[in-house]
């Protein structure tokens, strides 16, 4: 997604543990991933596991130019690690990636208004919520044409509030403008008909 005179770029890599062992491996980490030169400095690295409680985590140097990892034991269940960082841009403009995993599914997601081209791509339609773009990737790099602004969080935002639907307005009937005289006027009432019994006996 585009920010100002940025590109903020997330990958995310999804874990599906379905035994019982926990995979740790703090030599290699539990992923490892392609980060951009002009982006080291901006690299944050979320972990969602199990329990769905967000954590923040540490990119290390792998070892080789530009490679990161993540050292964190996948538990059994769904575990999530998101590499956020940001590159400088200007549409349009071009974005480079590697791909480090073989093997696996690669999807390429550009949120609603930005526009992308390049060779190897497969269109897999659109995010019914987002209206996000999906692409499959089946080589080992991505050099793709960027063009355009948008944003995956308005997106998200926006379609939240349709979801949600008219809000609930609280309306009084007209009486309530006035409820301190008829209470008032109910008093007088009764005082006076309990003089008026007063007056009998």
């Amino acid at each position: 997604e585009t920010a100002e005179k940025e590109l903020a770029v997330t990958d995310s890599f999804a874990f599906s543990n379905q035994g019982k062992t926990t995979y740790y491996d703090p030599a290699a980490g539990a992923v490892q991933a392609w980060i951009p030169e002009a982006a080291k400095d901006s690299i944050r690295v979320t972990v969602i596991g199990p329990n769905n409680l967000p954590l923040q985590r540490g990119a290390e140097p792998a070892g080789k130019p530009n490679t990161y990892k993540v050292d964190f034991p996948v538990k059994p269940g769904e575990t999530r690690i998101d590499f956020n960082y940001r590159l400088p841009f200007s549409s349009p403009g071009r974005f480079a990636t590697r791909i480090l995993q073989k093997g696996v599914p690669t999807r390429l997601v550009a949120p609603q208004g930005i526009q992308i081209q390049g060779e190897g791509l497969e269109d897999l339609g659109r995010e019914p919520r987002s209206q996000a773009q999906i692409f499959g990737v089946k080589a080992s790099s991505i050099e793709v044409e960027v063009q355009g602004a948008g944003s995956m969080r308005a997106a998200e935002a926006a379609s939240e509030d349709e979801d949600a639907g008219p809000g609930i307005q609280q309306i009084l009937p007209r009486l309530y403008d006035r409820v301190y005289y008829v209470m008032a006027l109910g008093v007088l009432i009764l005082a006076l008909g309990f003089a008026l019994l007063y007056r009998r006996s």
